[in-house]
């Protein structure tokens, strides 16, 4: 899996991945049972309705969670299982 772009976060890390089923935002973070909370994310490039409004063209991105893809209270020996799961879809 390919990734770039790691980012620190106050409880854990976000960073770009691009595997064969999945490319997009990974954020892996601590949660309060000691355990991990993996999320997904996709880029969704929208067009900016206010300056569509005054006839320019621009265009946003924001990151959408991709909910049904995400695990919570993960043991930090499946971390890497589980994003190879999504990001590879290896079983």
């Amino acid at each position: 899996m390919g990734t770039k772009n790691m980012n620190l976060l106050e409880r854990g890390l976000r960073f770009n991945v691009s595997g064969l089923s999945f490319k997009g935002v990974v954020e892996i973070t601590l949660n309060g049972s000691d355990l991990y909370d993996i999320k997904f994310f996709k880029p969704v490039r929208k067009q900016n309705q206010v300056m569509k409004d005054l006839g320019i063209k621009r265009f946003d991105t924001t990151l959408e969670e991709q909910k049904h893809l995400g695990f919570l209270d993960v043991f930090v020996e499946d971390l890497m299982h589980n994003l190879e799961i999504i990001v590879e879809n290896k079983q």
